[in-house]
């Protein structure tokens, strides 16, 4: 009874043992074949069957934990490689960051640097402009200077030239009305003074004391005119009484003086004749000299003039008027060489004594010998 009942039991038991041991990839020893061929016609023996299950089911257990270990050791593996790339990754990253945090800070510097020199730059363009104000003020001022005391000494000039083109008629000819005192002070005196006194207060008044704007060309190479050339009637006037008028009388008064020695040329005798040598000497050094003002004087004259009464015929050739227009600046330069040329007594007098200071300076380093 006990060998029918545990039959079923048993067989399934084998059958599934089988089974698992098959996924697992291995067979039941031949014994074991033997055995179960043969169970339902001939068993003899319960023990064997219990021992052989026994011994399969501690196999399967057996193979089931190695094949774990080895899951085990490739998890291992696998997770310590997945360890080591994040840590190397990890240092990849770190040494990248300090890489790109280092490139950042030289081109941070670098910016720096150059915002700085650009402020630099700055502050000094910032000071650049605030002087130009400062400059073109300057500028002005030398400007209106250099105009104020350029138009109180030419028209000053102008009118010592004419005045002693009509007194030397006087010292010439009509010698014997400069004796007396008050015709002296008539004639000599007072208009000397009147042409030293007079142009400074005409142009101290019109380009100092008038009050007027200017206008100022920046572009411009040349000095700015004075503020009251905005004034028509002070232009004109001071066109014709301060160039016009002077250069007229200085022109008739030698006209007439070369008209007067031609007509006593033909009156003089012969006891006259070295009178007239001294004075032909004189009245040629005075005409030379009143040539050199009339050349310098006559283009800038007749410029200002156009100018004065707007006729602007002349705008296209304006570098040629600024040439003309400045002439005059040359009389005074030249003014000490011409009167050395024509009036030569200040050069012999300078030779003379340049000999006797030689003369004396031989004298003392010469030495004297006496023989014995």
């Amino acid at each position: 009874m006990n060998v029918v009942e545990t039959l079923p039991s048993s067989i399934s038991i084998l059958s599934l043992a089988n089974d698992s041991y098959r996924q697992n990839g291995n067979s039941l020893p031949s014994s074991f074949d033997e055995h179960s061929n043969d169970t339902i016609t001939d068993i003899r023996n319960n023990t064997t069957l219990n021992s052989n299950i026994k011994t399969t089911r501690r196999f399967n257990k057996y193979s089931i934990s190695s094949k774990q270990g080895l899951l085990y050791m490739k998890k291992c593996r696998l997770s310590s490689s997945i360890l080591r790339s994040g840590r190397c990754s990890k240092l990849n990253n770190d040494a990248a960051a300090r890489k790109l945090s280092t490139k950042h800070n030289y081109i941070r510097q670098q910016l720096e640097k150059q915002v700085r020199e650009l402020e630099f730059q700055q502050n000094n363009l910032l000071l650049q402009v605030e002087d130009l104000y400062f400059y073109k003020h300057q500028l002005e001022t030398k400007c209106e200077q250099s105009s104020s005391k350029y138009e109180m000494v030419s028209p000053e000039e102008a009118f010592k030239l004419s005045t002693s083109s009509i007194q030397r008629y006087f010292l010439l000819f009509k010698i014997h009305l400069l004796r007396k005192r008050q015709t002296r002070w008539i004639l000599h005196y007072i208009p000397l003074i009147f042409c030293i006194i007079y142009p400074p207060i005409f142009y101290l008044i019109t380009i100092i004391f008038y009050s007027c704007t200017s206008t100022d060309i920046i572009n411009s190479q040349y000095c700015t005119i004075p503020c009251y050339f905005q004034n028509s009637i002070l232009l004109i006037v001071d066109c014709i009484i301060h160039y016009i008028l002077p250069l007229i009388i200085t022109i008739s008064a030698n006209i007439v003086l070369i008209c007067w020695m031609i007509h006593l040329r033909c009156d003089l005798n012969v006891e006259q004749m070295y009178l007239w040598k001294r004075q032909k000497k004189l009245i040629s050094q005075i005409l030379i000299f009143s040539l050199f003002y009339i050349t310098g004087w006559l283009p800038s004259t007749i410029v200002f003039a156009l100018n004065a009464f707007s006729l602007n015929k002349l705008n296209q050739y304006g570098s040629v008027i600024v040439w003309l227009n400045y002439t005059s600046y040359f009389i005074c330069p030249l003014q000490p060489f011409i009167c050395l040329i024509l009036v030569p007594e200040p050069i012999y007098f300078l030779q003379d004594t340049l000999r006797q200071l030689l003369r004396k300076a031989m004298m003392r380093t010469s030495v004297i010998t006496v023989e014995p």
